[in-house]
């Protein structure tokens, strides 16, 4: 999916399509689950939940991206 997607210049706020909102609502949920998590462990170096958590809000971001390009929807960028 990232292929495809022009390339970041700016940083962009939440939002566009209706899915692409949905995703970055679930990216939320998931670096929340992430914070908390850490809160909760001890070894925080080794631990591959932190890794996954930390993908999965990666792979959201570009899934909410990829929503909006096939949307045809901009992103909505911070100015």
């Amino acid at each position: 999916m990232d292929g495809v997607l022009p390339p970041l210049k700016n940083f962009i706020h939440p939002g566009g399509s209706i899915e692409s909102s949905h995703l970055h609502v679930a990216r939320a949920i998931s670096r929340r689950v992430e914070r908390k998590y850490i809160s909760y462990t001890n070894d925080t170096e080794n631990d591959a939940n932190i890794k996954f958590f930390n993908r999965l809000s990666d792979y959201l971001f570009v899934c909410a991206r990829y929503m909006n390009f096939l949307k045809k929807t901009d992103d909505v960028l911070l100015k």
